[in-house]
């Protein structure tokens, strides 16, 4: 089952820095060399594709309702995933992210990431003692 807002709000809040979350198996992290999910971006809507070239972009790539999507990451949130995949907890995911922001800032941001996400449907649910892994 793909985690929910609703479901979110069903965790008690003193439980919520030790959330854990489990990415949808479909949900891949990529890099490219080359600019392809901007010439791709460009040829989906017919627009003429800029020019090929080197870059190094972190992205996501997933499938939802039998369909392939993708997004580019930034740097910032590319590392949250991978934080996050090898089983951070939300509470230490705020951590991570306040070592360039305040407390404020970094939670604010790990909200949206989790925003984001479930928003894309790529966040497994599974039930743990009422916390979310």
């Amino acid at each position: 089952p793909i985690l929910t807002l609703q479901n979110l709000a069903e965790i008690p809040p003193e439980n919520w820095a030790d959330l854990r979350f489990q990415f949808h198996p479909s949900m891949q992290l990529l890099t490219f060399k080359l600019n392809v999910l901007r010439v791709w971006q460009a040829l989906n809507v017919e627009e003429t594709p800029p020019k090929v070239t080197q870059i190094d972009e972190p992205c996501m790539v997933w499938r939802k309702d039998l369909n392939s999507h993708y997004r580019s990451l930034d740097l910032a949130e590319y590392s949250a995933i991978q934080f996050v995949i090898a089983g951070a907890s939300f509470g230490e995911l705020c951590e991570k992210l306040q070592q360039n922001a305040t407390e404020e800032q970094a939670t604010m941001q790990a909200a949206q990431y989790l925003a984001s996400w479930i928003e894309n449907e790529v966040l497994n649910i599974a039930r743990n003692k009422n916390i979310i892994r």
